[in-house]
C-alpha cells in the first residue's frame, strides 16, 4: 500500500465513527453535501469480467462526494468529485465526475451547461448513485462497466423540461449536445490499443500483408467529435409507470503513434425503456440498438447494428430486504447470430452474451446498504481481449459482494 493513501476501506471505517447527524451536510435549503463510500469484493469463473476477476478482487471500490448550490430560484451550481479503483485502473485518483450550471426558466425549460451526464435510457443519469438500485451492476448489455469512464457525462449542453398535460400524463424531455473527453488511463483508451495491435498483427500474419500498415503502433488516443441525441420519459396517469426512449449519436477518431488510423462512427443508439412497480414488485425492461461502422486504416472491420435487452423483476420482502432475478441478452450482430460471425473484425465463435443475475439486497439503516449478486453466463460478448489475452470461455460465471455507505 502506497504511504499517505486513504483507502475506501479507511474512510468506511472512519464513516463508522461519525456520529450519524453528522454524515449529511446541509447547511440549508441552498447548500447540499452529500457522498458515498463502497467497498466490494469482485470474483469470476472462466473469464476474467473486469480486470483480474479470476482470481477474485477486493480492488472495487469509489468514493464520491457531491455539492449543490442553489444560487437562486432559477439558478443552481452543482459537481461530483469521485475517486474509484477497478482492478488495475482508477487507482483511486480524484477526479472531476460530472459537473454543471443549471437555469431553469421554467417548468417545461431549462438549461444545463457543463460536465452534464448523458440521458440514455433510464439509468445511466444514475449510476454513479449505488443506492438508487437494486443490483451492483446495471445490465451490462445496455450499461456496459467497461464503458462508464467515458458514457456517464459529455462536455456540453443540455435543454431539458417537464410539460404536464393534465389527465394525458407528464413529459420529460432532454435534447443535449456537446464532446465525450475520453481519459488516458482508461480501460476504453487501453483496449482500444490493444484491439488495434491485435488486428495489425493479423494483418502481418496473413497471406498477403499490407506493406503501408506498421507492425504495431505504441500509442493511440481516441478524439470525439460529437455527441448529440434526446430523451423522452412519458408517466402515464398510472401509478408508478414511466416509459421512455433515448437517442445519441457520436462520431470518433483514432490516432496511433500521431497518425490517423481509424474511425469509430455510431448511429441510431437507441433504447427503449420500462419501468414499473406494483404492491411489492418492481419490473424494469429496456431494449437497445446500436447501428456503428468502424474503420481501420481506410478497411470497415465492422458495419451494423448490435441488439440488446433486458428484463428485470424485484421483490420487496420488507423495508430493508429485497431479491432480484435479471435476464440480460446481447448480440454483437442484430442480422448475423450465427457462431461464425466475425465481430469487430476478430473472429469470436460466441459473439453473445445471455446473462442470468440473482441479486439481494438489505438496507441496514438509512446511511448502509449491503449488497450480493451471481450471474451465470453464456456467450463472450462485451468481454475485452485486453482482459482476457488467452482467449475467453463461453460458459462462465461471475459474483460480487458489495457494503456502501451514504450520506
Amino acid at each position: 500500500m502506497r504511504p499517505k493513501k486513504i483507502t475506501t476501506i479507511s474512510l468506511a471505517l472512519l464513516a463508522l465513527v461519525l456520529p450519524m447527524p453528522l454524515a449529511a451536510f446541509d447547511v440549508n435549503e441552498k447548500i447540499q453535501l452529500h457522498g458515498f463510500v463502497s467497498q466490494g469484493y469482485l470474483d469470476s469463473s472462466g473469464n476474467n469480467f473486469l480486470s483480474d476477476s479470476l482470481e477474485g478482487t477486493f480492488d472495487f471500490n469509489e468514493i464520491g462526494v457531491n455539492l449543490n448550490l442553489r444560487l437562486s430560484n432559477k439558478l443552481r451550481v452543482g459537481g461530483q468529485i469521485l475517486s474509484r479503483k477497478m482492478g488495475g485502473y482508477g487507482d483511486n485518483h480524484v477526479r472531476l465526475d460530472w459537473g454543471l450550471a443549471d437555469y431553469r426558466f421554467q417548468d417545461w425549460a431549462g438549461l444545463r451547461v457543463g460536465k452534464v451526464k448523458i440521458p440514455v435510457g433510464l439509468y445511466n443519469t444514475e449510476r454513479d448513485s449505488d443506492f438508487l438500485r437494486p443490483m451492483i451492476f446495471l445490465p451490462q448489455s445496455i450499461y456496459d462497466e467497461t464503458r462508464r469512464d467515458t458514457w456517464l457525462a459529455h462536455w456540453g449542453g443540455e435543454l431539458y423540461g417537464n410539460v404536464a398535460m393534465d389527465a394525458v400524463g407528464d413529459f420529460d424531455y432532454k435534447l443535449f449536445y456537446g464532446r465525450i473527453k475520453y481519459e488516458g488511463d482508461s480501460v476504453y483508451h487501453d483496449s482500444t490499443l490493444d484491439n488495434i495491435n491485435r488486428r495489425l498483427a493479423d494483418n502481418l500474419n496473413s497471406p498477403n500483408p499490407d506493406p503501408l500498415l506498421p507492425p504495431r503502433i505504441n500509442q493511440c488516443d481516441r478524439d470525439n467529435e460529437y455527441l448529440y441525441g434526446a430523451s423522452l420519459i412519458y408517466s402515464p396517469p398510472i401509478d408508478n409507470l414511466r416509459l421512455g426512449i433515448s437517442w445519441a449519436s457520436q462520431k470518433d477518431t483514432s490516432y496511433g503513434d500521431d497518425a490517423k488510423i481509424g474511425e469509430y462512427t455510431t448511429n441510431s443508439n437507441f433504447v427503449l425503456s420500462l419501468e414499473y412497480a406494483w404492491r411489492n414488485l418492481a419490473l424494469n425492461a429496456e431494449y437497445g440498438e446500436n447501428d456503428r461502422t468502424q474503420t481501420l486504416y481506410d478497411v470497415t472491420t465492422f458495419d451494423g447494428p448490435n441488439q440488446a435487452w433486458y428484463v428485470m423483476l424485484t421483490y420487496s420482502a420488507t423495508d430493508s430486504l429485497s431479491f432480484s432475478v435479471l435476464y440480460d441478452e446481447y448480440w454483437k450482430d442484430k442480422h448475423d447470430k450465427d457462431d461464425s460471425i466475425h465481430a469487430s473484425g476478430r473472429f469470436n465463435p460466441t459473439p453473445w452474451r445471455k446473462d442470468w443475475g440473482f441479486g439481494v439486497r438489505y438496507d441496514v439503516n438509512q446511511y448502509w446498504t449491503l449488497k450480493g449478486e451471481w450471474h451465470t453466463v453464456d456467450g463472450s460478448a462485451l468481454l475485452l481481449d485486453f482482459f482476457n489475452p488467452d482467449g475467453t470461455e463461453r460458459y462462465w460465471q461471475y459474483g460480487a459482494v458489495k457494503a456502501s455507505f451514504n450520506f
